[in-house]
């Protein structure tokens, strides 16, 4: 709730300005901030593309969507209703395709309320940059993902990077124009400006811990989520997943450390242990790999 502007480890204290300046004392504090979007990667992107981190973007994107319908039902050129109608969704992860299921969704139940608005114009065109959909998920969900989303009619286009964006849509590293009205973006993150500030930050803006969650070198100090790198005690993997799953484990093995140092018990190590992954895709369909197990369709 409020604007943090520096955090000084030395006299253990959090300054913060917005709405009022402060400071706060602490004993133990705990940096969980995550990250924040960056859509400056691309060129235009930050102008002209709309941003999908938290529940105020997607509430902002849903009313881009039904205002550009809403001019469409308006306006007597063709060509301008069809670009009014089209919806362009840059990265084809874990939010890239969820988004773009959920307003293929929209579009098919809005579009009949619109009388003046052709069905068929209104459709998603999702952009990722490899060959198979995400990434995260094994090979087959992957292209199953394709399939389904193709058949509920979002258009799919693999290998295709975006060089730019501007006020008609997507221009397309091989040259190929991609227009829409909405433009979202899914891709880039970077750090929060005071965690980075932070001496303690290694070069990509995160805080590096031990495996306790602690900020080496300080004790009291401590970081989970994705402002965070934390060694991961059970796979030996170098670092831990930035992923809810993974912070919500480390939330709760966080929480028990606190107690042991506030009663001098010695720490734990913190092990994650992947459940697995899901994704939606729109229409009460799903893909998942859960326990090892590829689940797809209506069950996941």
């Amino acid at each position: 709730m409020v604007t943090v502007d520096r955090i000084e480890t030395n006299k253990q204290a959090v300054s913060y300005s917005v709405p009022a300046p402060g400071v706060l004392k602490y004993d133990h504090l705990v940096i969980t901030c995550g990250v924040d979007a960056n859509i400056s990667l691309i060129k235009g992107m930050s102008e002209y593309g709309l941003p999908l981190k938290n529940l105020g973007d997607a509430l902002h994107i849903r009313n881009q969507v039904i205002g550009s319908l809403e001019k469409a039902t308006v306006v007597e050129d063709v060509e301008v209703k069809r670009w009014l109608s089209r919806v362009v969704v840059v990265g084809g992860g874990f939010s890239g395709v969820e988004v773009a299921g959920e307003i293929q969704d929209l579009l098919i139940e809005a579009a009949p309320l619109f009388k003046r608005v052709n069905r068929d114009d209104c459709f998603v065109e999702l952009l990722h940059g490899s060959d198979c959909l995400l990434p995260e998920l094994s090979e087959s969900l992957g292209h199953y993902t394709k399939r389904l989303m193709m058949k509920r009619g979002v258009r799919v286009r693999l290998n295709s990077r975006v060089a730019s964006v501007d006020e008609r849509g997507v221009q397309l590293s091989d040259g190929t124009r991609v227009d829409g009205a909405t433009v979202v973006c899914t891709i880039g993150t970077q750090p929060q400006a005071f965690v980075s500030a932070l001496p303690l930050a290694d070069d990509q803006g995160r805080l590096p811990t031990n495996t306790f969650m602690q900020v080496i070198p300080n004790s009291n100090l401590w970081a989970i989520g994705d402002c965070a790198r934390v060694p991961n005690g059970g796979e030996g993997n170098p670092s831990c997943p930035p992923t809810a799953q993974c912070a919500i484990q480390q939330a709760s093995a966080l929480a028990d450390n606190l107690l042991r140092a506030v009663q001098n018990r010695p720490l734990k190590p913190f092990r994650y242990h992947a459940i697995g992954q899901l994704a939606a895709v729109g229409h009460r369909k799903a893909v998942a790999e859960v326990y090892g197990f590829r689940v797809s369709g209506f069950l996941a």
